[in-house]
C-alpha cells in the first residue's frame, strides 16, 4: 500500500511522491548521497537488516517493535519524519500478513509446549506410582528345598549294554569297533549272523548299506546311504 509522504528537513514543505515505507527510505538514502553500508555503520545495524527494511521484506526483520525503532533512527539519519515513516509501515499490507503468520507460529508454539509438559507429567506420575508400588512390595524369602541324603552304600546303576545282531544278506567284510578300542574284521557269507556286544557305543563300517541288516535290541536301525556306497554306521 502507497501513501504520500510529506517532505522534511533540507526539502521544507515539499511533498514526495507516493511511495511504501521502504521505497521512500531507499530514495532519501540515495538524495542523501550514502550507501546501505554507511547507513548501517550510522544506526549500528547489518547491511542485510537496512537491505531488507527498503525491500520491505517483513518476513525476515525482527518483531514490529523493534522494526518501528530502527525505521525511526533511519528517517531521523535522513531528515525525514519519523512517525510519517512509521504510519507508512503500519499501512503496508504484509505487515498485517506477517503478524498472522506470527501469531500462527506463536499458537503452535504454546500447543507444542503444553503437550510436552502433559508428557512430562504423565511420565512423572507413572514413575511415582511404581516406586510406590515397588516399596510396598516386601520381598519374599527364598524357598530352602531340603536334598535327600545320598546314600553311599547304595549301587549306582549301570549303563544298559548294548547287543547288536548282524544279519548277512551277501557277502561283506565289515570293520567293527567297540566302545572306542581298535577296529575288528569280520568276513560274513552271505545267510551269516553275527552278535556284537558294547557298553557304551558302536561304530560299524559295510561296504554296503544293502549287504547287512542292523538290529539294536531286536530293532531294525535305519541306515541312510546309496547303495554300493561304504557306509559308517553309529549305534546309538
Amino acid at each position: 500500500m502507497t501513501t504520500k509522504v510529506a517532505g522534511s528537513g533540507k526539502e521544507g514543505g515539499r511533498n514526495a511522491p507516493e511511495l511504501s515505507f521502504g521505497r521512500y527510505l531507499g530514495l532519501r538514502r540515495e538524495e542523501k548521497g550514502l550507501t546501505k553500508q554507511e547507513v548501517a555503520a550510522e544506526l549500528r545495524l547489518t547491511g542485510t537488516t537496512v537491505q531488507w527494511i527498503e525491500e520491505e521484506n517483513l518476513d525476515r526483520l525482527p518483531p514490529e517493535v523493534y522494526v518501528k525503532g530502527f525505521l525511526r533512527e533511519y528517517a531521523r539519519l535522513l531528515d525525514a519524519d519519523p512517525e510519517q515513516v512509521v504510519n507508512l509501515y503500519l499501512q503496508c499490507p504484509g505487515r498485517r500478513i506477517s503478524e498472522d503468520a506470527a501469531g500462527q507460529v506463536s499458537a503452535r508454539r504454546r500447543r507444542l509446549i503444553i503437550a510436552v509438559l502433559a508428557i512430562l507429567i504423565a511420565a512423572g506420575i507413572i514413575l511415582l506410582v511404581r516406586s510406590v508400588g515397588h516399596e510396598e512390595k516386601r520381598p519374599e524369602a527364598p524357598l530352602l528345598r531340603m536334598m535327600p541324603a545320598r546314600n553311599d552304600t547304595e549301587p549306582e546303576p549301570q549303563a544298559r549294554e548294548l547287543s547288536v545282531n548282524l544279519r548277512a544278506e551277501k557277502d561283506a567284510a565289515i570293520k567293527v569297533m567297540t566302545d572306542g578300542g581298535a577296529p575288528v574284521a569280520y568276513h560274513l557269507k552271505q545267510g551269516e549272523g553275527l552278535v556284537l556286544k558294547a557298553k557304551n557305543k558302536m561304530n560299524l563300517l559295510v561296504p554296503d548299506p544293502d549287504s547287512v541288516r542292523v538290529l539294536l535290541d531286536g530293532k531294525p536301525v535305519a541306515v541312510y546311504a546309496r547303495p554300493g556306497q561304504a557306509t559308517n554306521i553309529r549305534i546309538p
